[in-house]
């Protein structure tokens, strides 16, 4: 114990020793590893330093490949955008207007001339023949009118009336001549006059089977009459109805845009024709005689273009004047003739938006279809000119009010065969290269390009925001209004 008194500070340190020790042990074998890289990071570093400062370089094979690497890629891209201006070019035409004895393109749009043959008129009208001009290849018939199905009642009951026995009419519909269901083979008026007066129970009874058989022939009639079901006035998007628009509201800019918004419906009805003359002859079918039935798109239900593809951003989603975008066509009609400030949609899953290297037209459209036969569509629509299919949705098939339903009179007594249908809606966008719309200028001659007229209007250059526009893009709006930059309106 003598011991112990006399050595304490001795044994306290030892202890002390002792502790730290084995601490610093466990912290040096846990760390020795990170702490060995870090140092050759360092040192590796240093090396490299050294090396520069010693004179060493990179080699320059390295860096002559590297930028014959950054060459080929900028070649690529350009030739990628050159064949994308051409493929504009070559599919989209500029809408034809007759000024005098001549005829001129609508674009570029030349003021005076407009104003003396009053072609902004003749714009709308031309508009209006071109976009129904595109269903004609599509083969399109119509669901059946409550005028055809009652044509037919007609003969039906006289056909039922004629049987030997009522009570033993066959529970099927019975075989017919599909030719004397014709509407001009219903001559006698007073005939129908006549049995549309009956009121007994059997008279009653008769006459809801025959508009039973009525409505099934008219509607397998109107199916057979052709390829897809297609209402020019609810499915396509017109943006100059000639009934809804004055002459007061046809700016330049609403011409740009009708213009536009024909290319893009030119594409997606040529991609649905593709799409069901390819499918019905794959099946051994012949598309002149095939109907409804036999196609792949059954039912163009509507399209939407976005007018305003140019401007400051706005909502997703938001378009026609601040309206949804896909609302109906009645709302429509009333916006087309109120132009407004052009708002933007915002970027989609591409992110691209219009700059000064190209512009994006969004759009969608509806259909009724086969179901697999989706990408057989998406495919033709592509290559049909720049277009990317950003979203398809899905669904039952919808009554007009937007409603799922089953087949009935509410939804135009549509009939699409046995095969299984689904409604999709196709969102897409369009690029249009800025050297063929808004045009090229050529330095050495001080003038734009005679292959490469600037078609954009001025008042739609002046929606576009400054960060979009090229050096001549901006010089033409300055000089519209006589070199005044606020004048100028500029974003």
């Amino acid at each position: 114990m003598n011991f112990i008194r006399e050595n304490m500070v001795l044994m306290i340190i030892a202890g002390v020793v002792v502790v730290v020790g084995g601490g610093l042990l466990f912290i040096g074998r846990s760390w020795g590893s990170e702490v060995r890289d870090l140092v050759d990071e360092r040192d590796e570093l240093s090396r490299n330093l050294q090396r520069q400062a010693g004179g060493e370089r990179i080699s320059p094979d390295k860096i002559e490949a590297k930028q014959a690497s950054v060459e080929r890629l900028k070649e690529q891209a350009d030739a990628a955008a050159a064949e994308t201006m051409e493929w504009n070019r070559r599919d989209y035409e500029i809408i034809k207007l007759t000024a005098g004895d001549r005829e001129v393109p609508a674009f570029p749009l030349d003021s005076d001339l407009y104003r003396e043959y009053g072609l902004r008129y003749k714009f709308m009208l031309a508009y209006n023949d071109s976009l129904g001009s595109l269903v004609e290849p599509l083969r399109v018939t119509r669901p059946a009118t409550p005028e055809q199905i009652e044509s037919r009642a007609v003969l039906w009951e006289e056909h039922i009336q004629d049987q030997p026995d009522a009570d033993e009419q066959p529970q099927q519909q019975p075989e017919y001549d599909r030719r004397q269901m014709d509407d001009d083979f219903i001559r006698d008026r007073g005939r129908r006059t006549q049995q549309a007066g009956r009121t007994s129970d059997s008279d009653i009874d008769v006459s809801d089977q025959a508009r039973a058989y009525a409505v099934h022939d008219a509607m397998r009639q109107q199916a057979q009459a052709g390829l897809i079901y297609l209402s020019p006035e609810d499915a396509l998007h017109n943006l100059l109805p000639e009934q809804a628009v004055s002459r007061a509201a046809l700016t330049d800019e609403l011409l740009w845009q009708a213009q536009v918004n024909l290319w893009v419906q030119q594409d997606i009805l040529s991609a649905i024709n593709d799409t069901n003359e390819s499918f019905i002859i794959e099946a051994g079918g012949d598309p002149d005689v095939a109907g409804v039935f036999d196609s792949a798109v059954k039912r163009l239900v509507s399209i939407t273009v976005e007018p305003h593809y140019y401007g400051a951003e706005t909502q997703p989603g938001r378009s026609r004047s601040g309206g949804d975008f896909d609302r109906g066509r009645s709302a429509a009609r009333a916006d087309t003739a109120r132009p407004t400030a052009a708002p933007q949609v915002a970027p989609t899953l591409t992110g691209r938006v219009t700059n000064d290297r190209y512009e994006v037209v969004q759009y969608s459209f509806t259909v009724v279809m086969r179901p697999e036969q989706k990408v057989r569509l998406m495919e033709k629509l592509m290559s049909r000119n720049c277009h990317a299919v950003l979203e398809r949705r899905v669904g039952p098939v919808a009554a007009p009010d937007g409603q799922q339903s089953g087949r009935s009179q509410d939804e135009g007594l549509y009939e699409y065969g046995p095969a299984p249908v689904r409604q999709v809606t196709f969102k897409g966008e369009l690029l249009l290269m800025v050297p063929w719309t808004r045009g090229q200028w050529d330095d050495e001659a001080d003038a734009w390009r005679e292959d490469s007229p600037p078609l954009t209007p001025v008042d739609v250059l002046r929606q576009i925001p400054e960060e979009a526009l090229r050096d001549e893009d901006m010089r033409r709006v300055r000089d519209e209004s006589g070199g005044d930059t606020a004048a100028a309106g500029l974003r």
